[in-house]
């Protein structure tokens, strides 16, 4: 049996509010002016696909700190080992959101302290919101945003760093009793996709929403990923990383990696879950050339792997960017590039089945952090494990102990010796028979534009909807004459309880009747729905799909498909039935998706 390593901890809290800085140790230290023992536990948690990390700090109720500290105050958090040659080093830099009394009993006895709670510093850009006011009649046909960013061509690093100069650096305001600002505090390391290029920039010149939003929907997502850290290579100063998702051995190897023996396990909870499994995979690209199926025109299939095909079915992951478009069938260079996203999308999820993931508890250390690699030898399971760790989360308690639990996936054993071999790369093109239905044409063979129809008077097949799709459009249909509308709307319970919806915001709440969760309350927009689900078109357009119109810029009205060439959705006058055919002759079709 292996005996876990015992350390005497210690931390060290900083507040910087608005009349000084306040320093709490939670280990005896007489030097300065610290104030010793007022901590009495902390946690933290940073997590790669959270929007922001979190901290919870117990205080004893010495003081009056719900007096003392206020939302949006600075904290610093350091901790250690308490072993020789240790120091103290950063594990969390965040705001204040919330500083309460909490009284618990504890052996008949009321145990008073002070909860103080808080989130990273993408608090400061959730909360940063941007964009026009519609009730001032300004025009949108042109992009408020044009002129002060300059998208086209750029990489999404370029874009995010951009956005931060204009919007963030200029606009926000965060300023520190230490002299610290919301610019001088945070770093960033910026980088994103080899030859990544925007094609199309309308769903970013009128942005509208939080400045963090913005960033999730430039970064291109799966094939970038974004998250705050600390780096030591920065001081400790909370770091905004940009990077590329790491689909390849050359990526992936370059991460930095952790190795940990048994004797820093404190609890091991991870297994294996075929849960996450898909066995086919496409990316959906922007498009200016009309009603072509950007598939077959463009010869661009989707990539599967038949094996898993035969355990699981037509299990589909479906991503859209706008990092590669189309104008015409003829843009080759676009055609390898999506290519070349699907192939990443295939390496990045195909192994999902026999991955390892869950979670390892081991003794606390700052090293760790998320996006890194870990290697986990174990004699005592007789077996060297390699994961990605995706969070990390720190557990002190005063005289006690510190832990850190580190959620973990991607792990192979053999120290992820076969991590690039079958399935990984061995993707085949999808030829449409698996069921049965017609086959493409062979390589070379000539491709003509399928479902083609004049745009002026097009024709809407009689396909039915599902069971789902009649809750939704029975519950939007309940709301016809019932509803005010306004750009921004629907994005609080306030709201909604008013029945005040924008287009986006009343599709999210039809969706969610039925059991659907279409993004966040507050995030939800037009630019988002559209990349979900999966592209379709007039000529297959069913019931419950999502059709768009390109009004004040592409996709910039959603609605409801309910059959016989109508849509429900809120618009100007209310929720009501529109005609499609109209709407496409005013503003023009958008996209349409398939998400039941």
């Amino acid at each position: 049996m292996t005996i876990a390593k015992l350390y005497k901890p210690e931390a060290v809290v900083s507040f910087s509010t608005e009349t000084g800085e306040i320093v709490l140790r939670a280990k005896a230290d007489q030097e300065g002016e610290s104030i010793d023992d007022s901590v009495m536990s902390i946690s933290t948690n940073n997590d790669i696909s959270a929007d922001a990390g979190t901290f919870q700090i117990q205080l004893s109720a010495n003081k009056k700190w719900d007096e003392i500290l206020a939302s949006n105050d600075l904290v610093w958090i350091k901790m250690a080992r308490g072993e020789p040659a240790s120091s103290v080093s950063t594990v969390f830099v965040g705001l204040i959101d919330d500083v309460r009394k909490t009284v618990t009993v504890q052996g008949g006895t009321p145990q008073r302290s002070i909860t103080v709670t808080g989130r990273s510093f993408a608090k400061a850009l959730i909360n940063f919101e941007v964009g026009t006011v519609s009730e001032m009649n300004m025009s949108l046909n042109t992009g408020w945003l044009l002129g002060r960013i300059n998208f086209m061509k750029m990489s999404a690093a370029d874009i995010v760093q951009a956005v931060l100069n204009e919007l963030a650096f200029k606009f926000m305001n965060y300023e520190f009793s230490n002299g610290l600002t919301f610019q001088s505090t945070i770093r960033t390391k910026l980088s994103s996709r080899a030859g990544e290029s925007l094609f199309d920039d309308n769903s970013f010149v009128n942005f509208q929403g939080s400045v963090w939003s913005f960033i999730r929907e430039i970064i291109n997502e799966p094939f970038n990923q974004v998250f705050w850290d600390c780096l030591e290579e920065n001081d400790g100063k909370p770091t905004l990383i940009v990077r590329e998702t790491p689909f390849n051995p050359d990526s992936w190897n370059a991460l930095p990696i952790h190795h940990i023996l048994d004797d820093e396990v404190v609890m091991d909870e991870v297994g294996r879950s075929d849960v996450e499994t898909y066995t086919l995979f496409s990316v959906g690209p922007q498009s200016f050339f009309g009603s072509f199926d950007i598939n077959k025109s463009t010869n661009v299939f989707p990539y599967w792997y038949e094996p898993y095909f035969k355990k699981f079915g037509l299990r589909r992951l479906s991503r859209f960017t706008n990092y590669v478009g189309f104008t015409s069938a003829d843009d080759a260079d676009q055609a390898e590039g999506l290519r070349q996203y699907q192939k990443d999308l295939y390496n990045w999820n195909i192994m999902n089945p026999i991955f390892f993931n869950g979670h390892l508890t081991v003794m606390g250390h700052q090293r760790y952090k998320v996006g890194d690699r870990l290697l986990y030898r174990s004699d005592e399971g007789a077996r060297e494990i390699e994961f990605f760790i995706e969070s990390v989360s720190h557990d002190f308690v005063n005289f006690g102990y510190w832990t850190t639990r580190l959620a973990v996936t991607r792990g192979l054993p053999e120290a992820g010796a076969k991590r690039f071999e079958e399935p990984w790369d061995t993707f085949t093109t999808y030829d449409a028979t698996a069921m049965g239905s017609p086959g493409i044409p062979p390589e070379g063979a000539e491709t003509v534009p399928v479902g083609t129809f004049e745009l002026s008077n097009p024709t809407f097949p009689n396909l039915p909807g599902t069971a789902i799709s009649t809750v939704i459009i029975n519950y939007a249909r309940s709301f016809i004459g019932k509803v005010s509308y306004g750009m921004g709307w629907g994005r609080s319970q306030n709201d909604i309880a008013r029945n005040r919806f924008d287009c986006s915001s009343f599709v999210r709440y039809c969706f969610l009747n039925a059991g659907i969760t279409l993004g966040t309350l507050k995030g939800i927009t037009t630019d988002y729905l559209a990349r979900q689900g999966r592209a379709a078109s007039l000529s297959t357009i069913k019931p419950g799909d999502l059709i768009f119109f390109n009004t004040y810029k592409i996709n910039g009205h959603v609605g409801i498909y309910i059959g016989n060439g109508e849509f429900i959705g809120a618009q100007s006058s209310g929720v009501n039935i529109q005609n499609v055919n109209y709407w496409i002759k005013k503003y023009g079709l958008g996209s349409v998706r398939a998400l039941l």
